[in-house]
């Protein structure tokens, strides 16, 4: 990811927190495991989005909102540093920047670490080898790690699309065929 792109990124709200939050790990050591109760929190919202719109409402006052936090944390075992982060965004009704707070601290965690996340979408599973092979030919485009995921998307007929935070490589052949009918059609 280019720097610039990433400090405008943090020039939001939601990315002031995530800086925040980030630079505090970091001298903690705890970059890594502030990470991980993100994805968890995240998660569990999206298997629980009753209570998560509870939680994101004004239905409870701060002090009961604040018990419930410290509930949740203790039942999912969220790091003491986390769990008050979060318990801060509940107290000032910011908890609806939670998922874009989230992927602003994923952000500038790819980009301390060197590593960049890549999400490969393909009309059927690839096979070990073409995976193998596609990571090669990704890691000599990007002077970052690479870390892929892969997803099927039955709507691209043949080929694959890569996606990162950054950029799409999309290789497939509805796109071919799109372009085609563009130019037909004059």
């Amino acid at each position: 990811m280019r720097r610039e792109l990433l400090l405008t990124s943090l020039t939001s709200l939601p990315g002031r927190y995530a800086k925040a939050l980030f630079e505090t790990s970091k001298k903690r050591s705890e970059q890594i495991e502030i990470l991980k109760n993100f994805e968890d929190l995240c998660s569990f919202f999206k298997e629980n989005p009753e209570l998560e719109r509870t939680l994101q409402s004004s239905i409870l006052n701060k002090k009961r909102l604040d018990i419930v936090w410290l509930e949740v944390g203790k039942k999912m075992k969220f790091m003491p540093f986390f769990l008050n982060f979060i318990r801060l965004l509940a107290n000032e009704r910011r908890l609806p920047l939670l998922y874009s707070i989230y992927e602003k601290y994923q952000m500038l965690s790819h980009f301390y670490n060197n590593d960049r996340k890549l999400t490969v979408f393909s009309a059927s599973p690839l096979a070990d080898k073409e995976k193998i092979n596609l990571q090669k030919s990704l890691s000599q485009l990007f002077s970052e790690k690479i870390e892929m995921t892969f997803a099927i998307d039955e709507s691209i007929l043949s080929g694959i699309v890569v996606k990162a935070d950054t950029f799409i490589l999309d290789a497939s052949y509805r796109t071919q065929l799109k372009h085609l009918t563009e130019t037909l059609k004059g």
